[in-house]
């Protein structure tokens, strides 16, 4: 992407960010080995279970019978539950809330919808293991803030209805994915339509402040109507 591609406000940032090479193959095979041998933040108050699937993110002094499902990002290729580690135990000591943090197969090797149906997978257990399972709400980081909504929206269809979204600079605009320069621009603008909400980077922030960073919190949709 080039410079002047992104929203203003954001490229004085962008400008110092690393280019990854993701497009090629070792490229992505070095940052996703590099993203596994990350060091689990240390959690105080904290206990920390990993599984294959998920790591589960339990305050020893719990507070609420709240339960949250988060997914991290890394643009569907990259990632892994680890990199959200220390966000995931503030955000279990803070609130006294039991964090679930969703593993998912990385594209493009798992073509769609393998990883919105892990992060179902995800979402069946934390409810199966919840304190009440009908407060556990469901939030994610940019690619893992679009599969968050994506997953409100399957269980939307099916019947359930999740309390709450807890979304970082959500992957939800068709206008910032990679395709031919024309097809990016909006009608009367010469850009390609990446905005400051989803052109955020970095970690998501404390969740004692989560408005320091582009963030916000939505109800689930209304059950459509027949």
């Amino acid at each position: 992407m080039k410079l002047s591609e992104i929203a203003p406000e954001l490229r004085g940032k962008a400008r110092w960010l690393p280019r990854l090479p993701l497009e090629r193959a070792w490229g992505l095979r070095l940052v996703r080995w590099g993203t596994t041998r990350a060091r689990p933040a240390a959690a105080p108050d904290v206990d920390v279970e990993v599984t294959p699937g998920w790591r589960v993110y339990r305050p020893r002094e719990p507070r609420s019978d709240l339960t949250l499902l988060w997914i991290h990002g890394g643009g569907l290729v990259i990632g892994a539950a680890v990199q959200d580690d220390r966000f995931c135990a503030d955000t279990a000591r803070e609130l006294g809330i039991t964090v679930v943090s969703a593993e998912y197969r990385l594209a493009p090797e798992a073509r769609y919808p393998a990883a919105l149906d892990d992060c179902h997978a995800a979402w069946t257990w934390t409810r199966e293991h919840a304190a009440d399972p009908a407060r556990v709400i469901v939030g994610g980081q940019s690619a893992g803030g679009g599969l968050a909504a994506a997953l409100v929206q399957r269980l939307r269809d099916a019947g359930e209805r999740p309390p709450a979204q807890w979304l970082f600079c959500p992957m939800l605009d068709d206008r910032t994915t990679a395709r031919p320069p024309a097809a990016t621009s909006t009608p009367g603008g010469t850009g390609a339509g990446t905005t400051a909400s989803t052109a955020s980077a970095g970690a998501p922030t404390s969740a004692s402040n989560p408005g320091r960073r582009s963030s916000r919190t939505t109800r689930s949709p209304p059950a459509a109507r027949t």
